[in-house]
C-alpha cells in the first residue's frame, strides 16, 4: 500500500490537515460508545507548496499547513508527524510542535516502522 501513494506535485498540507481534523472528530463521536480512540499519522517530506485556497507559493502553504496543525493540537485525535524526507525538515519538527504531536524521522519507511508507530501511538506510548 506504501508503494501505490502518490509522491511530488503540489502538496496541499493544509487541506489535509484540516481534513484530518475533521475525519478524526467524526470518527471519535462514532467511536465513542466503544472507547475507541483516533490516531493519525500525517507522512510529509515538510514540502507544502500550495495554500488552502489553491495559489501556489511556499510560504503561504507553509503559514496555512502551520495555522491547520494548530488546529488539530488537542483535537480528537492522537497525532504522529514521521518526517520521510531523505536528510530531514525542520519544517516537520515545526509542524509536530504547532499540533502537539510525536515527530519521527523515518527516512525509509516501510510498512514496519509504520505499524510499529501506529501501535505505540494508539497505547500512548513511544516507538
Amino acid at each position: 500500500v506504501l508503494a501505490g501513494l502518490p509522491a511530488g506535485g503540489g502538496t496541499p498540507l493544509a487541506a489535509a490537515l484540516d481534513l484530518t481534523r475533521t475525519t478524526a472528530a467524526a470518527v471519535a463521536r462514532d467511536a465513542a460508545g466503544g472507547g475507541g480512540s483516533v490516531v493519525a499519522i500525517l507522512l510529509t517530506d515538510g514540502g507544502a507548496n500550495v495554500a488552502r485556497d489553491g495559489s501556489g507559493g511556499r510560504t503561504r502553504a507553509a503559514a496555512d499547513a502551520l495555522d491547520a496543525a494548530r488546529r488539530l493540537r488537542g483535537g480528537a485525535a492522537t497525532t504522529v508527524v514521521v518526517d520521510c524526507s531523505p536528510r530531514g525538515d525542520a519544517f516537520t519538527r515545526e509542524l509536530a510542535t504547532a499540533m502537539n504531536a510525536r515527530h519521527l524521522r523515518l527516512p525509509r519507511s516501510d510498512a514496519g516502522a509504520l505499524r510499529d508507530v501506529a501501535r505505540a501511538a494508539h497505547a500512548g506510548g513511544a516507538a
